[in-house]
């Protein structure tokens, strides 16, 4: 069982890699996923019909696979789907995975939401967790390096990304990644796991559908 500490107390997360299953469509009570708001890292149109809200940890393998996945999605769903990427690190058995998380946060502090996509990008894209790595992907997408590693060890978004974890395990995701897939009638499914494309594609098309 894995814990994860947050403000003083201790939230569960039973399971590391979620059994791969999209659970069957259901309306989910206000206030269970936290709604999309102006904090939220989004790719694709703002005001698209469906809503994937992923909880992911960028030092998981199987979010490094559902990530390559998703730009997919946006990319093939031109304007019909947006992405909201949320932390959920799973400190225990991916040390860097809350530096990583932090990083981005300082990384969307310097250059916006455009800087976080492209951090997530190239941390997805290797396995040097260093300091001197991260400044160096703060470097290659246009931001202050020094301002960088400032926030980088100040601690400063610590708390936003043990927060999003605890709203996550709060909405019922046990492991990364862990996604909600949202139409614009307000039900969700619980995507469990790094499915496929294919997979991925027949939900959406469900969910347009109606």
């Amino acid at each position: 069982m894995l814990k994860h500490r947050s403000g003083g107390r201790i939230a569960l997360a039973t399971n590391t890699v979620p059994t791969p299953n999209i659970q069957e469509d259901t309306t989910l009570p206000t206030g269970v996923v936290p709604p999309v708001n102006e904090e939220d890292h989004i790719r694709g149109n703002e005001n698209a019909e469906i809503t994937i809200i992923e909880y992911s940890d960028f030092e998981c393998p199987f979010c490094q696979r559902f990530h390559s996945t998703l730009e997919k999605v946006v990319d093939e769903y031109e304007g019909k789907v947006r992405w909201i990427y949320r932390h959920f690190p799973l400190t225990s058995i991916h040390p860097n995975a809350q530096k990583l998380a932090e990083g981005s946060e300082c990384a969307t502090e310097l250059g916006g939401n455009k800087a976080f996509w492209e951090y997530a990008d190239a941390v997805f894209g290797t396995s040097n967790y260093s300091n001197e790595s991260l400044a160096l992907i703060a470097k290659n997408i246009g931001l202050n390096t020094t301002k960088f590693s400032n926030c980088l060890t100040s601690g400063t978004h610590t708390q936003k990304v043990q927060a999003m974890t605890n709203a996550g395990i709060a909405a019922g995701v046990n492991g990364t990644p862990g996604s909600f897939l949202i139409g614009r009638d307000g039900r969700a499914q619980l995507i469990s796991g790094a499915l496929p494309y294919e997979t991925i594609k027949t939900a959406i098309d469900a969910k347009i559908s109606k």
